[in-house]
């Protein structure tokens, strides 16, 4: 039986996992870490005062195992990703497709700065065409 939590908030943290992960950085004796997302720490306690219960992943891209394994076990009702570091609408259909692919009844939200740039700063025409690429089913022009 699946359990039932409302939203799953992903971070797209811009890290790139073949580098941050390659022996070469293995031999340095530094712990990095991903800086945990703003924007999950205030949606999070948002949501939670409204009696809507969350999870998260802190990095797309180092987490994509723990991603899967959530999406396959639980039922969200809502994925919601953050924008906060994204360099490319590229790195969006990505993480959509991801989600879409293991639970494709989920809707998906699409918000924070990246999005609102976008949408802020292109032409109708062109909005439409970039919203079409990354496939999410909702959008939000917030940069918070």
């Amino acid at each position: 039986m699946k359990q039932k939590t409302d939203c799953l908030f992903i971070a797209y943290t811009g890290i790139n996992p073949d580098l941050y992960l390659s022996d070469k950085y293995k031999e340095i004796p530094l712990k990095l870490e991903t800086i945990f997302n703003g924007a999950i720490a205030y949606l999070g306690t948002y949501v939670n005062k409204k009696g809507i219960t969350f999870d998260y992943i802190g990095s797309y891209e180092l987490e994509k195992e723990l991603l899967e394994k959530k999406l396959a076990k639980n039922d969200y009702a809502v994925v919601a990703i953050s924008t906060t570091f994204c360099k490319s609408i590229g790195s969006i259909s990505e993480l959509v497709k991801f989600v879409k692919k293991i639970n494709s009844s989920v809707k998906i939200i699409v918000g924070g700065p990246y999005q609102a740039n976008i949408i802020n700063q292109v032409d109708d025409l062109q909005l439409q065409l970039l919203l079409n690429k990354m496939k999410a089913d909702f959008y939000l022009n917030s940069y918070h």
